[in-house]
């Protein structure tokens, strides 16, 4: 329903769209909310934390208890990583290094758990990771040149099991002494195939990737080692 504004002086001759009008429907009501739209609304602000009841004392208690529960984290991993992922990856070196020139024998990946040569691999191998976390931690420049220096670590204890870490630490220095760069163009040349294999869920790496790496790696430290000993008077 229109009328004509009263300040309005009426002009016969004007059509009816010149006429200015003012629009008299009543606004729309405002509806309350559906019932389902309010217990949606409660249960979310249910689901929201009241920080303003939590004191001072109860998130310095959450703190403290987060902190604890990430040094827990921290020391299962460097025990779990120095006393059964070090040595394995030495037996799995051992393993490669000797599929590289035989049939080896899968029980090879256990070597570094035979009495004997099991401490000195895990003293061997901790020192190195070590060595590396502390150059990283000055820079990543030094501890990734690190990382490449001590390459052939876990090769050579993989051979000597009962070398001491600085006779090993030195040999890897020498084998590797003007070849890291070239064992870095090497890593890069697995790039596309580390992509591939995580199109794949991880299934390629597991199953051609990863063991493709190990086999070169393993071929690179035979190669080096053969180069250093013709290279001795």
């Amino acid at each position: 329903m229109v009328i004509v504004s009263p300040d309005f002086a009426f002009d016969a001759q004007m059509s009816y769209s010149e006429i200015p009008h003012t629009n008299l429907a009543p606004a729309r009501a405002a509806t309350s909310p559906s019932p389902v739209a309010s217990m949606k609304t409660l249960a979310y602000t249910a689901l929201l934390p009241d920080f303003d009841s939590i004191s001072g004392p109860e998130v310095a208690a959450i703190l403290i208890i987060v902190l604890i529960v990430v040094l827990i984290a921290l020391v299962f991993g460097f025990v779990f990583s120095a006393f059964i992922s070090n040595p394995v990856i030495v037996g799995c070196s051992r393993f490669f290094t000797l599929s590289c020139m035989q049939d080896a024998n899968v029980n090879e990946i256990g070597v570094a758990f035979k009495n004997g040569v099991y401490m000195n691999v895990v003293k061997t191998m901790f020192k190195m990771t070590i060595e590396i976390f502390l150059w990283s931690c000055l820079l990543f420049v030094p501890g990734f040149i690190k990382s490449y220096e001590y390459r052939m670590v876990r090769y050579i204890v993989a051979e000597n099991p009962n070398i001491s870490w600085e006779d090993a630490k030195q040999l890897s220095i020498n084998m590797m002494e003007g070849n890291k760069m070239a064992a870095f163009v090497l890593d890069l040349s697995f790039l596309g195939w580390k992509i591939l294999g995580a199109f794949t869920c991880g299934l390629l790496s597991i199953f051609w990737v990863n063991p493709y790496k190990c086999l070169t790696d393993a071929e690179l430290y035979l190669t080096l080692r053969a180069n250093m000993f013709v290279q001795q008077p």
